[in-house]
């Protein structure tokens, strides 16, 4: 009878009028602690991929996006009309609005964009109606009430204005713009300069609303049209005076990274890549982005900064332009080239954490565990990029390395194979099974075989979008390998006696 009572005294007590003071004054409170969490750990989101990590910050959001709305709808229902109260609804409007991360994980989930905006709406309408109904007439409360208001407003719109159509219709007029831009543009190009290059920095927001024009039915484009592009952005740095060559250098490369994400977003939509086999374009890598001889790593910042650029368009709420992400972009750069390897065969997932979560989780699959992470080292990304552009910027498959080696005879199959996975996981095992029981050297050919070896695993493993190919494919295929190891090399228990079961059977 004793814990009967008491629960019944506790619910009354919690449904009382003083019951939902306390909730209300514990939950803004606690709302405020969960929005600086999410702006802190939402920016950081970009720069680190420990599975506990997203998963914390997913969780973190998920109770902010929880918790706002639960407040508000307190304050609407109960006998909260003094104007404090109000002014708390206000603040908890404007701090769900201002949020600058979103829950997601890849871009599938982008689509939920319209659901949160339709929830937003919703409690701007249970917000306004707390305003009007409230008792009390100090005018510096009622002052910064409709302030708030009206800005949780126009934040709201100017989220929903920059993502509606942001992707498709923007990217249509650079699609549309690229397909011309290399008639319009003297002979004379110098890619190191970026003189002749006029890629879209800026402006096609103005141009999305245009109908196209026959007979091409594309967005027609004038002089008098105001697009800003890379080239003069570039001679306009250069005209400006700087503390010394270094920070004009950073300005130019993330001026050149902001243009580069416009034109990745086509990808995204489908559009055709009007540049796509132009000598000029492969000129503008080649003179361009490596024209730097030895500064190859200049390559992977402007791409890395490319890519950031492109996760704060998709996985933020707000649309950050070049100036506003200028420094969120130039602090990741230090984690270039940061990635994990995985390991063997044999391991079993036991994915407690997805059946606890009823699949929100992700299942980590048969022999994907992640080891610890390693660096793409400068030397890596000379070798790499030296030998691209030494080749001009043709692409090959190996065999004229095996000829210089004299290994062409013996190994050349291995370059035949009929996917980009079966030649990923065949050199993979080679490599493997080459250096079983040698130490790897910090610096060269065999740390940089055993790196490249190790992220290219680690893709198929882990990231098979990223590769040739479907990714469905390549994940099943990665699977059926797994399971196909597994069956061979039952009793071998360490990495050794694996690579010597290996070597025996292809050897027989």
């Amino acid at each position: 009878m004793g814990i009967k009572n008491s629960t019944t005294t506790f619910a009354q007590s919690w449904g009382s009028t003083e019951g939902r003071l306390v909730r209300v004054e514990v939950l803004v409170l606690f709302s405020a602690l969960i929005w600086i969490l999410v702006e802190f750990f939402g920016s950081l989101r970009r720069r680190y991929n420990h599975g506990f990590f997203r998963i914390f910050v997913w969780a973190v959001y998920t109770l902010f996006t929880v918790l706002g709305p639960y407040t508000i709808g307190l304050l609407q229902d109960g006998p909260f009309q003094d104007q404090t109260f109000v002014l708390w609804g206000t603040i908890l409007l404007i701090t769900q609005a201002s949020a600058d991360s979103i829950s997601v994980y890849s871009i599938h989930d982008i689509e939920q964009r319209k659901r949160m905006v339709v929830q937003h709406v919703l409690q701007i309408i249970l917000v306004l109606w707390l305003i009007l109904n409230c008792k009390g007439h100090n005018k510096s409360y009622s002052a910064t009430t409709w302030i708030f208001w009206i800005h949780s407003v126009v934040l709201t719109y100017s989220v929903d204005a920059s993502k509606t159509g942001g992707l498709l219709k923007q990217s249509k007029v650079v699609a549309d713009y690229m397909m011309i831009e290399h008639l319009q543009i003297p002979q004379d190009v110098n890619p190191a300069t970026m003189e002749g290059y006029s890629y879209i920095f800026q402006g096609e927001e103005e141009m999305a609303s245009q109908l196209p024009i026959a007979p091409e039915y594309r967005v027609r484009f004038i002089e008098s049209t105001f697009i800003m592009t890379i080239d003069s952005i570039w001679r306009l740095i250069e005209s400006q005076s700087f503390r010394n060559e270094e920070t004009k250098t950073i300005m130019k490369e993330v001026g050149l990274s902001f243009s580069l994400f416009k034109l990745l977003k086509r990808r995204l939509c489908g559009y055709q890549i009007g540049e796509a086999g132009l000598a000029k374009t492969l000129n503008f890598v080649l003179h361009g982005l490596l024209s730097e001889e030895g500064n190859y790593v200049r390559a992977f910042r402007v791409i890395e900064t490319e890519l950031a650029f492109l996760h704060d368009f998709l996985y933020t709420r707000l649309y950050l332009t070049v100036y506003h992400s200028i420094y969120k972009v130039v602090i990741g750069l230090e984690r270039l080239g940061s990635t994990p390897c995985y390991s063997a065969s044999d391991y079993h997932p036991w994915n407690v954490l997805t059946f606890l979560s009823l699949g929100l989780v992700d299942a980590t699959r048969e022999g994907q565990k992640a080891g610890k992470n390693i660096m793409l080292t400068d030397e890596l990304i000379v070798r790499v990029l030296s030998g691209f552009k030494e080749r001009n910027g043709q692409l090959e498959d190996g065999q004229s390395a095996l000829d210089r080696n004299e290994l062409g005879s013996q190994l050349s199959w291995a370059c035949n194979l009929p996917t980009h996975i079966h030649k990923i996981l065949v050199w993979h095992i080679g490599t493997t099974i080459a250096m079983e029981g040698h130490p790897v050297p910090p610096t060269g050919d065999h740390r940089v075989a055993k790196t490249l070896s190790d992220y290219c695993a680690y893709l198929v493993a882990f990231v098979p979008d990223m590769l040739p190919g479907h990714g469905y494919d390549n994940q099943r295929i990665f699977d059926a390998v797994v399971m196909e190891a597994r069956e061979s090399l039952t009793g071998c228990d360490t990495l050794s006696s694996r690579c010597e079961t290996m070597t025996a059977a292809a050897g027989s």
